[in-house]
C-alpha cells in the first residue's frame, strides 16, 4: 500500500468512527430537548430513561467489535497494536451490554425485566431476542478468557463465531424494539450498520475459501 495512502487511511477511518461515535447521543438527547428531561429524576427513573441510549451505544461498540474481527488481517497493517485494542474493546462492550438489562432491571425491577411486562406486548419477542444475545455474548466472553485452559483451547473459537450470531440478534432486537431506531434518523445509521456487517462477513468468508483454495493447489 502506498506510504500516503496508508497514512491517509490510519488519521480517516478513527475520525468515521468518532463521527459515528457522536450519533447516537445526539440523536438521543436531541429528541428530547436535551438533557432536561432528567433533571429531578431520582435514580431509578433515570435508570428508566437512559437503557435506550447504553442499548444504542452498545450495538454501535458491538458493531465496531465485528468489523474490526471481521477486517483485521487489512486492519493490522494500518495499527499494529489492533488485536490488543480488539480484546480490550471486546471487554468493554460486553460490560456497556450487561449495563444495558442492569438499568432495566434497576427501573422496572427483576420481574418485569424477565417477563419483559413493561413492554407492548408485540415487542415481548424481540425482548426475548435481546435476552438470548446477552446469554450468547457471556458464552463467547467466557470461553475465550478460559481459552488458555486445556479443555477449551480447541473449542473456543468454534464458540467465538457464536459472535455473528449475537450481532444478528441484537440488530434485530434493537430495529424492532428500539424507540429512537424506529423514530429518527438513526435508522439510517442502523440500516448503514447492518449492510457494513453483511458486506464484511462475506468479503471475510470470500477471502478465507479462496485462501483455502490456495493452499489445496500446493505440491506436498
Amino acid at each position: 500500500m502506498n506510504y500516503t495512502l496508508k497514512n491517509y487511511l490510519r488519521t480517516l477511518l478513527p475520525v468515521i468512527f468518532v463521527i459515528i461515535l457522536l450519533a447516537p447521543g445526539y440523536v438521543f438527547f436531541s429528541s428530547r430537548g436535551g438533557i432536561t428531561f432528567l433533571e429531578g429524576a431520582n435514580f431509578q427513573l433515570v435508570a428508566r430513561r437512559i437503557f435506550p441510549l447504553v442499548g444504542l451505544y452498545a450495538f454501535t461498540f458491538l458493531w465496531l467489535q465485528f468489523m474490526l474481527g471481521s477486517s483485521m488481517t487489512p486492519l493490522r497493517n494500518l495499527y499494529p497494536g489492533l488485536i490488543k485494542y480488539h480484546r480490550r474493546q471486546g471487554i468493554f462492550v460486553f460490560l456497556l451490554a450487561l449495563l444495558h438489562p442492569s438499568l432495566i432491571i434497576i427501573g422496572y425491577g427483576l420481574s418485569k425485566f424477565l417477563d419483559s411486562s413493561f413492554l407492548p406486548e408485540e415487542l415481548i419477542p424481540f425482548a426475548f431476542l435481546g435476552k438470548v444475545a446477552i446469554l450468547l455474548l457471556i458464552l463467547t466472553v467466557v470461553t475465550a478468557r478460559l481459552s488458555t485452559l486445556k479443555f477449551f483451547r480447541t473449542k473456543w473459537r468454534a464458540i467465538h463465531y457464536l459472535n455473528y450470531l449475537v450481532f444478528i440478534l441484537v440488530w434485530i432486537h434493537s430495529w424492532n424494539i428500539g424507540s429512537d431506531v424506529q423514530s429518527t434518523n438513526l435508522r439510517y445509521l442502523w440500516i448503514f450498520f447492518g449492510v457494513t456487517a453483511l458486506t464484511s462477513l462475506i468479503w471475510r468468508l470470500t477471502r478465507a475459501q479462496i485462501i483455502s483454495k490456495k493452499w489445496q493447489t500446493l505440491p506436498n
